[in-house]
């Protein structure tokens, strides 16, 4: 009798949970061509993880608990259990740190990252860092092993203005997982854009592993932003090697 008094009040907590009320909104949103889509895109995670919610309805479902239900969610410690739950998460707190900046919030979620979607779409909502706060928030995490955090870190440097301080710490990352490496070469690739002469600077003297010295270079080739001229200059510059990872 007793457990069952116990148990009770948690079955109730649960279902009162305003995550779990949301996990519903979302499942019932269910795609499952969009699930099927997401699951090619995010190999690491488990297809029952995904549900395959479109990322709009995950927007505007962020947009109205910021505006309804903010500190309710806020003070929910109960996990995510699906990939979308994370993604609406990250929109969530985005807006929130539009209007109060909290770098124990942001780390608590990044912790929490497992996958690139989540980590460059949280990357991408976290707008108007000027680069005092943008380098105090970025540089623990070009110091950490695990790659989802460390790809936070070095995704984050797409919005610096500081691209030789930025291409110095991309350079000093050793990393094996591949989509740290492609973070490295995606910034590398964007900041081409931005100051060529930079990035043409630190190829040349060959500072990234190879296999991210030609990913880079592959990506500046397939930019639409690059002048005919800067992408002969790069190519001149690919390596040829039969061990790209050295």
């Amino acid at each position: 009798m007793l457990l069952c008094v116990q148990v009770l009040p948690l079955m109730q907590s649960l279902q009162k949970s305003i995550k779990n009320s949301l996990r519903q909104e979302l499942l019932a949103l269910k795609d499952l061509k969009h699930q099927n889509f997401c699951v090619k895109l995010l190999p690491n995670l488990e297809k029952s993880k995904i549900i395959g919610v479109k990322t709009k309805p995950i927007r505007d479902l962020a947009k109205r608990v910021f505006k309804t239900s903010l500190t309710e969610y806020l003070n929910d410690s109960s996990p995510n259990v699906y990939f979308e739950e994370n993604l609406l998460e990250c929109y969530i707190l985005a807006l929130y740190l539009q209007k109060q900046w909290n770098p124990k919030l942001i780390h608590t979620f990044v912790l929490r990252i497992d996958n690139w979607w989540v980590c460059d779409s949280f990357c991408a909502t976290l707008k108007g860092l000027d680069e005092v706060r943008l380098w105090e928030l970025v540089m623990p995490y070009l110091n950490t092993q695990s790659p989802y955090v460390l790809r936070f870190g070095i995704v984050m440097l797409l919005k610096t203005q500081e691209i030789p301080k930025a291409l110095l710490c991309l350079s000093k990352i050793k990393h094996k997982d591949y989509y740290v490496q492609m973070a490295i070469a995606w910034v590398i690739s964007v900041h081409f854009i931005h100051d060529s002469n930079i990035v043409l600077e630190f190829l040349e003297k060959k500072r990234f592993t190879t296999w991210i010295h030609n990913k880079a270079i592959q990506k500046i080739c397939e930019s639409l932003r690059a002048s005919i001229e800067d992408k002969q200059r790069v190519k001149a510059l690919f390596i040829q090697s039969k061990n790209p990872n050295r």
